[in-house]
C-alpha cells in the first residue's frame, strides 16, 4: 500500500476508562479508507498561534481492515498533550 493523505472528520468518541478513549474518524469526502492489519496513521495538528510547526502523532489503527468506512484509534489522555486534552 502507498502513503495516502486523507482529510478525516472525528465522527465518534467513546470513553473506555477515565483516561482512555476510542476515537472514530471517517474520510471527509466519504471515500473508503483502505488499510492492512498492523498499520498506523499519522494525525496532523496544524500549526497555530502557540506552535510554529504542525504537530504529528502516530496511532495504531484499532479497527479491522474490513471496516472501510471509518478507522478507530485508542488514545490515552495526556493532560498537557497537544492532541489529547479532551
Amino acid at each position: 500500500m502507498t502513503l495516502t493523505d486523507i482529510s478525516a472528520t472525528l465522527t465518534a468518541k467513546q470513553p473506555l476508562t477515565a483516561t482512555v478513549s476510542q476515537f472514530t474518524f471517517s474520510a471527509t469526502d466519504g471515500s473508503p479508507i483502505l488499510f492492512l492489519s498492523g498499520q498506523y496513521i499519522m494525525l496532523v495538528k496544524p500549526a497555530d498561534s502557540g506552535d510554529s510547526q504542525p504537530t504529528l502523532r502516530a496511532y495504531s489503527i484499532a479497527s479491522p481492515p474490513q471496516n472501510t468506512h471509518a478507522i478507530d484509534i485508542i488514545a490515552n489522555h495526556v493532560p498537557e498533550g497537544h492532541f489529547t486534552p479532551w
